[in-house]
């Protein structure tokens, strides 16, 4: 169920009565470019995602330990 409102509501007017009818126009948006946005910047990828070599660092160790102990197990079940 909707949520009762405490605004009173407005009337509508009705489709048979003809009235003013609005067009809006759209235009585009303009993008001031600067210099400083158009010259490309070295990004030194080492310092800026330092992080990730490590997380995935440890993703390949668990990765590699989850593998061994597969095949550990399947040694002792088979």
């Amino acid at each position: 169920m909707a949520k009762k409102s405490r605004r009173a509501r407005t009337a509508l007017p009705s489709p048979s009565t003809p009235g003013p009818v609005a067009s809006a126009v759209v235009q585009p948006l303009r993008v001031a470019r600067t210099p400083a946005a158009q010259a490309p910047k070295e990004v030194d990828f080492r310092r800026e995602y330092h992080y990730v070599i490590k997380d995935l660092k440890t993703t390949f160790i668990i990765a590699g330990a989850l593998l061994v102990a597969m095949v550990v197990l399947a040694l002792f079940i088979a």
